[in-house]
């Protein structure tokens, strides 16, 4: 009878143990808008002080835009240019509000990535607070 009791108490504290874990489970993803927070937070801590550190690190910024439209609001953005993309993202009634704030920011990273436009400092950390802005005001609720 002891020996009966000892087996079921193991079962029973292994089954536990096993329910546990289960119930923890992994710890979800972070939604799209929280993963571009982070990013936009990361590139705000890197303003870049010449002129190739500038444009790799508008190209960051623009892609985290682009990324965030994708994982976030289900919009295509790749391959597109920036009237493209502003275009498709006034079909989103949750976007359209803040086209304007997305327009400026894509429009000053083409001017860095491609125009040979060194933007300063100031409009640097100007640009990300834009997009931080606009990802605030555009975020689905989780």
């Amino acid at each position: 009878a002891a020996a009966v009791a000892g087996v079921l108490l193991v079962g029973l504290i292994w089954w536990m143990l096993r329910q546990r874990r289960k119930s923890a489970g992994p710890k979800p993803a972070p939604d799209a808008a929280s993963r571009a927070l982070a990013e936009l937070a990361r590139l705000e801590k890197a303003i870049p002080a010449d002129a190739e550190a500038t444009k790799a690190w508008y190209t960051a910024l623009a892609d985290t835009l682009r990324r965030y439209l994708e994982e976030g609001h289900r919009l295509r953005t790749a391959e597109l240019t920036t009237a493209e993309v502003v275009s498709a993202a006034g079909g989103t009634p949750a976007l359209h509000p803040q086209l304007a704030a997305l327009r400026a920011v894509l429009e000053e990273a083409d001017l860095a990535k491609f125009a040979r436009a060194f933007p300063t400092a100031d409009d640097a950390r100007t640009a990300v607070a834009t997009a931080r802005a606009f990802v605030q005001r555009t975020a689905r609720p989780s």
